[in-house]
Formats: structure tokens, C-alpha cells, sequence
């Protein structure tokens, strides 16, 4: 259940203040105020209403509208808009009342959850992909903190009764790819909901491949996720999201990626709203991809790609070790939310390490600065100068970004600003050894 919590906004509303002149008492002496002219809060949720109060002796009594004799109370909020007003009385002389204007909105939005099951994660970026282009009213006093906000209701709902205003995550009164930032914003837990396709025998194909196929340790594994074959293409699709869950003791952390450049989907930027959100210490990576235009597609193929590092410690061993990789959480979904039926399979892929160079400490080097903008410097520790084998250095996706042989000398110096900020490998390579690093590079 989600906790509640309320925002206060300034509108244009004045509050009334009511004198009891007929008294013929003077309560000037008296200040109340609630801190705002007028209270937003969410239909149905508890709003704390506290006044407070300055001049007298400070020996105060209230007296709310709702019956309460305390400073602040608890108000149960109605849809529309309502006045709340109290009477303070100081030490038993003159009283001083105010009023205050509550409206109630109601929606109560959490950024980033477009579907309202109290989460925000990659099945919501389905429902934005949904309500993509439609407006309504704008969130007064919008964030994207993870707070439930007064929203007015929007014309269109989703099947299940969801508002498009939930989609709505900035608040900005419009649905599009602002909107996914949202989730990101708010995405700390991993997907764990079974997802909405059924699984079938009979279902859409929906499975990995790897690139290479058998990878050594240090290598960079291309990880395709395909949705349909030629001989079984998919009819109509506007959505998925689902999770691959793996196996991270023998991956790089932080160096999973996911590539859309290629997905028969769409493209990003153009048709196609993305997220993604790996979480390495529970070994899964939620991914969500949609449409935005309104049109179904049918098609086969790569839907999107993954890119791990496999570490390099591995090559100390010897042998082959099995790397696992599970489709779950699978949500197929066409352009009115209806769920497309999965036939899902686990894979596995051989990691060969005595295929690969061990890796020598005898080779071992020290990178600076580590992160890099202008250069980049290699110095070998104890005093080594080869003079035989090569320096690479690779991007996270493994292509070659420099490769130059080792000339005898105890330390060399790159220009490294014409590479784009990223991660990279610098590797040593000589005979059937090698040793690795890390540097960040970070142009100026």
C-alpha cells in the first residue's frame, strides 16, 4: 500500500477572513495563518491542516468546522472543493476565525506508475506507449518524486479503469517521452510480477542467441532477444517488456547494456519509446519497449540486443563454464492492452576459458588519470619494458578503438580526446598472456 502523503500548493484563492465584530470584542491582536491561500490534495486521502497562530499570551483554544480542538487536524478530503474553517480563542478573550479553501482532485498520480499498481518499472512504459500524444490538464505544482500528487482526471481512460493521467509522469499536461523519465527516476526494485502473456507451446516464439558462441573470458557477449521466426512471424504487436534474469558471478558489473539500433519494433527517436534498468545484484535486467503511433506491427527478429562483459578473472581457470540466461516476467501486448501468448525457453552459453590468454600479473600495469580527458598513460609495474606483443584498447561492445605494439618501453601516452565518453578496456597481449584494466574517458 502506498503511504500517503499530500502536497500544498499557492493558488489564486484568498481566504476569508471572518471577524466577530458583533461581539463587540477586538481580536486584532491575533494572526492565523495556514500556510497557503488555498490546500490541492488527492479525493479520498487524509489531508493534515494545522494553523498557526501568533499574538495574545499563546494560551490558545480551537474550535474547527469539523468539530476538532487542536491546532492541526486530520481532514478527510472530498472530491471537489470544500472550505475548512477555525476559531481561535486567546486565554478566553476575543476569538479570531479564518477559513481555508481545499480542493479535492481526483486523481492522485505517482510519477512514473502508468498503470497504478503502486510500482513504477518497464511494463508502465507499455501504457505511456498506450496514451502517447493525448492531453488533459496539467499537475499543478508537478515532480517527480516518488509522492502521490492531486491531478485532475483526463477524458480518456485504459481498460482497467487507469486514468491517462497516471501516464502523465512530469505533469506537464501532454503524454510523451518526457514522461519516461518517470520511471527511471523512480525504477529501484526489479520486476517481479509474472507478467501479462500466458505462456504457450503454441505462443509467440520469443528467445536469445549469443555472439560469439563460444566466448573466452574478457570477450564481449552480444546477447539478441527475437521475438517471432519466418515460420512463425508475430500477427500484430505494439509493446513488451519482460526480464532476463543471468548468471552474474562471472560477469563485469557494470558493463550491461541494451542496443534497440536494430529492433524490427520500431526506432527510437522516431516510433519507439524505450527503458531499461539493470539490476546486477539481483542478476536481472528489466527491459520495456513500445510503440508510440497508435499502429500495430507484425514481424520477426531481433527486438533488441544485450552487451556483457565477460570478466576476466575466468581465465585463471581452466575448462568450459555455463552461462545462464532466463526470459521471464513477459508482458506481449497489442495496441488495446490484449495480451499475446509466449513460448519461452532458458539458454545457456559456453564460456570456454582454456581457449583463451591467461592472465599474467607479470604484465600487470597502472592506468592515470583514471577517469581520462585529454591523455591517458600506461606505466608497467616493476619496471617491465616488452618488446614483444600489443596494447589494445576496446569499447564495452568489443570493437577496436587503438591497437599498438609494445616497443621496449617502461610507459606510454595516448591522445584520448577523439574517444567518445564511455568505459574501455586497455589489455596487454603478449604470446599467450594477457592483463586488463579499466579507464573511464571523460573528453574535456
Amino acid at each position: 500500500m502506498k503511504p500517503t502523503h499530500v502536497h500544498f500548493i499557492r493558488s489564486c484563492c484568498l481566504a476569508i477572513a471572518i471577524g466577530l465584530s458583533s461581539l463587540g470584542l477586538s481580536a486584532q491582536n491575533l494572526t492565523l495563518d495556514f500556510g497557503a491561500d488555498s490546500l490541492h490534495a488527492c479525493a479520498n486521502e487524509s489531508l493534515e491542516i494545522a494553523v498557526q497562530v501568533s499574538g495574545g499570551s499563546g494560551n490558545y483554544s480551537y474550535a474547527w468546522s469539523t468539530g476538532d480542538t487542536t491546532a492541526s487536524i486530520q481532514y478527510p478530503v472530498l472530491p471537489g472543493s470544500q472550505w475548512v474553517v477555525v476559531s481561535v480563542q486567546d486565554n478566553g478573550g476575543p476569538i479570531q476565525s479564518d477559513s481555508v479553501f481545499v480542493l479535492g482532485y481526483p486523481e492522485c498520480v505517482w510519477p512514473g506508475d502508468a498503470n497504478g499498481d503502486g510500482t513504477a518499472n518497464n511494463e508502465d512504459i507499455l501504457f505511456i506507449g498506450r496514451a502517447y500524444g493525448q492531453q488533459g490538464g496539467i499537475r499543478p505544482d508537478a515532480h517527480l518524486n516518488w509522492v502521490g500528487q492531486a491531478a485532475p482526471a483526463w477524458q480518456h481512460s485504459f481498460a482497467s479503469g487507469v486514468n491517462y493521467v497516471h501516464s502523465d509522469a512530469d505533469g506537464n499536461g501532454s503524454v510523451d517521452e518526457l514522461d519516461v523519465g518517470g520511471i527511471d527516476h523512480n525504477y529501484i526494485v526489479p520486476q517481479l510480477s509474472p507478467g501479462l502473456s500466458p505462456v504457450s507451446a503454441n505462443g509467440n516464439p520469443f528467445y536469445l542467441t549469443f555472439t560469439p558462441t563460444n566466448p573466452g573470458p574478457g570477450d564481449t557477449l552480444r546477447i539478441g532477444v527475437h521475438l517471432g521466426t519466418a515460420s512463425q512471424p508475430v500477427d500484430s504487436i505494439y509493446g513488451l517488456a519482460f526480464s532476463v534474469t543471468y548468471d552474474a558471478a562471472i560477469i563485469d558489473s557494470g558493463s550491461i547494456q541494451v542496443d534497440y539500433s536494430q529492433s524490427w519494433l520500431g526506432t527510437v527517436g522516431t516510433d519507439l519509446i524505450t527503458v531499461d534498468k539493470d539490476f546486477f545484484t539481483s542478476s536481472q535486467i528489466d527491459i520495456g519497449i513500445s510503440r508510440i503511433d497508435q499502429i500495430q506491427v507484425a514481424g520477426f527478429g531481433r527486438m533488441a540486443e544485450i552487451i556483457v562483459a565477460i570478466e576476466d578473472i575466468v581465465g585463471k581457470r581452466s575448462g568450459v563454464e555455463l552461462l545462464n540466461f532466463n526470459l521471464e516476467h513477459v508482458s506481449l501486448l497489442g495496441k488495446n492492452g490484449e495480451a499475446l501468448e509466449a513460448q519461452t525457453d532458458s539458454a545457456q552459453v559456453a564460456i570456454l576459458l582454456n581457449n583463451a590468454p591467461v592472465i599474467d600479473e607479470s604484465l600487470a600495469f597502472d592506468l592515470y588519470p583514471n577517469p581520462a580527458s585529454a591523455f591517458l598513460n600506461l606505466k608497467f609495474k616493476g619496471g617491465n619494458t616488452l618488446r614483444q606483443g600489443s596494447i589494445l584498447i576496446r569499447d564495452l561492445q568489443g570493437r577496436l578503438m587503438y591497437q599498438t605494439a609494445l616497443t621496449g618501453k617502461n610507459q606510454y601516452r595516448w591522445n584520448t580526446q577523439n574517444l567518445p565518453t564511455g568505459m574501455y578496456l586497455v589489455e596487454i597481449l603478449a604470446e599467450d598472456k594477457r592483463y586488463t584494466q579499466k579507464v573511464i574517458i571523460r573528453p574535456e
